[in-house]
């Protein structure tokens, strides 16, 4: 990048401890001075320019990521856990650096240690806000901000508007794009697709992560739980080499919906990951009609989370 990063750190102040409103300040004084957010964001850059002394990777089981200030949080080091994917680090850089922005977000004697647990903590668990302890509430601030900002909206937009259609493949184009892990860029691509679609994580073959719409129709599976029997992915990663993807394929509805409803046509597409890990997306075509029988199936598939 050719222009030095500055970030106006009174601007920032005047928002408070808003974890999406500081995202878009920093895009907006990056998108003045530079036209657009250079993507992927020059996270050690923009660092030092908040005021991160040094990005520090250290062998160490006791925590993803930490972060060490001064008591007016005005400098800090950022430690990373070595040895974790690209997309992973940073993602973990831009949660520390959540913590950082923040004023609210306060640790004893300066220090943040987080831990996997903190760094995968989302809003949407059915938990409620106010019944959360604190400590779990500045982790999903700090992971809502390094989101937001790694992964500018208009621009992801403007990306995604290039690419017909719905495929798999997207995810790993766009993740590579913005250096962040498949499966963060998975939960964008399902809440920005026109289409209906979800997607299972999975490791060796059993189901991890649901990642769906609250309209979605209803599974009727749990985290542990095997991949169906008769889907394609069951099939497809007993033999599939890591990166591979099949084709979007028809589907019995049956095979993974518990309860069809309006549903009409359901397609299947796997793409196969590294140590047994793979990506399992589902698109659904539905009638124009909703019969309205499962109207509370994206309680249920909440829950499945």
């Amino acid at each position: 990048m050719g222009t030095e990063i500055k970030i106006d750190l009174m601007a920032l102040s005047d928002i408070g401890g808003q974890p999406l409103r500081l995202a878009a300040e920093v895009h907006r004084q990056l998108r003045a001075t530079h036209g657009d957010v250079p993507i992927p964001l020059p996270l050690d850059q923009l660092a030092k320019a908040v005021g991160i002394r040094q990005i520090e990777k250290r062998r160490t089981d006791a925590y993803e990521g930490a972060l060490i200030t001064d008591s007016d949080k005005t400098k800090g080091i950022v430690i990373v856990r070595d040895g974790m994917p690209l997309g992973r680090t940073r993602f973990t850089i831009g949660h520390e650096l959540g913590h950082f922005l923040n004023p609210f977000h306060r640790a004893h004697s300066g220090t943040f240690e987080c831990k996997s647990a903190g760094m995968t903590a989302w809003r949407d668990d059915g938990t409620k806000w106010n019944e959360r302890p604190i400590e779990n509430r500045v982790e999903i601030e700090a992971n809502e901000f390094s989101l937001s900002l790694l992964v500018p909206m208009p621009e992801f937009k403007r990306a995604r508007k290039t690419l017909a259609g719905c495929d798999i493949e997207h995810i790993v184009k766009l993740a590579n794009e913005y250096e962040v892990s498949k499966e963060v860029m998975a939960g964008l691509y399902v809440n920005n697709a026109p289409e209906k679609i979800g997607i299972i994580t999975s490791k060796d073959g059993c189901a991890m992560r649901f990642i769906l719409p609250r309209e979605f129709p209803y599974l009727g599976m749990r985290k542990g739980m095997p991949l169906p029997a008769l889907s394609f992915a069951r099939d497809f990663l007993t033999k599939a080499t890591p990166g591979a993807a099949s084709e979007l394929t028809e589907v019995r509805t049956d095979t993974w919906l518990d309860r069809r409803g309006s549903v009409t046509t359901l397609y299947e597409q796997t793409l196969a990951q590294q140590d047994g890990w793979a990506l399992t997306m589902l698109v659904v075509d539905e009638a124009a009609e909703d019969l309205g029988e499962d109207d509370d199936d994206s309680e249920w598939n909440r829950r499945a989370k």
